[in-house]
């Protein structure tokens, strides 16, 4: 399949999910734009990868914890940690070229 052939054999689960529904789905032309920059981003340096991130947590369900106020230990460790992985990606200058089209795909 083309996702096989997109990612790494030993390429998490939902990685491969995401890849297989951002192709089914259409999407809009600014969305579009930011993925092929990030593609080519990442083409242009074959060593460049994105780090392995932990698994973040829904918003919905942050947000519906933090309201009744019966967030649990472990979703705050689980946000804390998504956290320290984005301020690596932010930080590390050899992300710099990613920066502009992630942030693009997620505004």
């Amino acid at each position: 399949s083309l996702v096989d052939h997109m990612l790494d054999a030993d390429a998490p689960a939902a990685s491969k999910r995401f890849i297989r529904r951002w192709l089914l789905a259409p999407q809009s032309a600014p969305v579009v734009s930011h993925m092929r920059k990030l593609i080519q981003a990442m083409l242009s340096d074959k060593g460049l990868t994105l780090p392995t991130f932990a698994r973040v947590p829904s918003v919905a369900k942050v947000v519906a914890h933090i309201t009744t106020r019966t967030a649990q230990l472990k979703l705050f460790r689980e946000l804390r940690q998504c956290c320290s992985d984005l301020l690596i990606l932010l930080s590390d200058v050899r992300y710099q070229s990613l920066l502009r089209p992630l942030l693009g795909l997620v505004a």
